[in-house]
């Protein structure tokens, strides 16, 4: 009897042990990005592996590179999105070039650039932030 309950009590460990390592390895269901994200300037809609511009605000700070066409509600903004992490991403965000002048201010518009990025959302999923920088929250 003695061995009976041992076993069972060990058999218990092992279960618990094994359940609490399969829910270790379970990907949050919150952490996807897919869905509609405000910035405050520009509005993304991310899809699979890609995001593109939904809306542009007049404070945007590229507002320029819309008004003459280089950009477009409908282009991609971010490509390639492959999850890396539980609540990290990368892949490639178009990069506007520009030239500037001594102070820093752009003189022009030069043309368009895809360029590695890092995406990582917040264990809620409610906020997503881009190489660090660029802050957004999702909408719906």
């Amino acid at each position: 009897m003695k061995n009976t309950i041992k076993l069972f009590g060990i058999v218990a460990i092992v279960a618990a042990v094994g359940l609490l390592v399969v829910s270790c390895l379970t990907v949050p269901t919150n952490t996807s990005i897919d869905g509609v994200w405000d910035r405050g300037d520009i509005v993304i809609t991310i899809s699979g592996d890609t995001a593109v511009f939904t809306q542009f605000n007049q404070n945007y700070r590229h507002i320029e590179v819309v008004n003459i066409g280089m950009v477009n509600i409908g282009d991609q903004n971010i490509r390639n999105i492959k999850r890396v992490g539980y609540y990290s991403f990368t892949g490639e965000l178009l990069y506007i070039l520009s030239d500037k002048d001594s102070s820093g201010e752009i003189i022009r518009y030069t043309g368009l650039d895809w360029r590695n990025c890092t995406i990582s959302v917040s264990t809620s999923g409610k906020i997503m932030t881009i190489d660090g920088v660029d802050t957004y929250t999702k909408m719906q």
